[in-house]
């Protein structure tokens, strides 16, 4: 709908993780609409749970109740270890709440937590997405791997997968220049 509204016949689609089963599921079902699929650290398989630590994590930070973005960092890092990409990437979602004086997440995380299974769920289709597909894969990770690369070869023929060494899941932030350099050459050849 936004894509009709805003006059946008096809686009090049870039996800990560949760993201990137986003794009590839609107790939298949809307196939029209794609021009170049990017597809980071993330396979179209069912993923075993990963994220309760997370979860609890963020549950645990009682966002509605800091005043500072310093407890709350404490929080992540009490549960989470020096992970600092992961809570780098988790404290960008923190912001102030209305009133300016305590913070929220600018995602939803009830509804993130109601609904994993669903996000980790494989994604399937009965026809594949024919488009040029990019798989980003970071070195260090297991996301995509050899149990699940049928999953791609099956649902995204004309897949290319490229590696970026000394990145783990969060590439883009690991190793922005390389990732940059990956996604700027595929969108730019023909």
């Amino acid at each position: 709908q936004f894509m009709q509204q805003q006059g946008i016949n096809k686009a090049n689609l870039i996800g990560h993780s949760m993201g990137g089963k986003t794009v590839m599921e609107f790939a298949l079902q809307h196939p029209i609409y794609v021009n170049k699929l990017v597809v980071v650290d993330i396979a179209p398989a069912e993923y075993d749970d990963g994220h309760s630590k997370i979860f609890q994590a963020l549950f645990a930070a009682n966002v509605q109740q800091a005043t500072t973005r310093e407890e709350v960092s404490a929080v992540l890092h009490q549960k989470l270890g020096n992970d600092e990409t992961t809570i780098g990437f988790l404290m960008k979602g923190l912001a102030r709440n209305e009133n300016g004086q305590h913070f929220e997440w600018k995602f939803n995380l009830e509804s993130l937590w109601e609904n994993y299974d669903k996000i980790s769920a494989s994604i399937d289709s009965s026809k594949p997405f024919t488009g040029q597909t990019l798989f980003i894969k970071g070195e260090k990770s297991a996301y995509i791997n050899g149990a699940n690369y049928a999953g791609i070869e099956r649902l995204f023929p004309k897949n290319e997968l490229t590696e970026i060494p000394g990145s783990g899941h969060w590439v883009h932030a690991d190793k922005p220049q390389q990732f940059l350099a990956v996604v700027t050459y595929f969108l730019q050849k023909a």
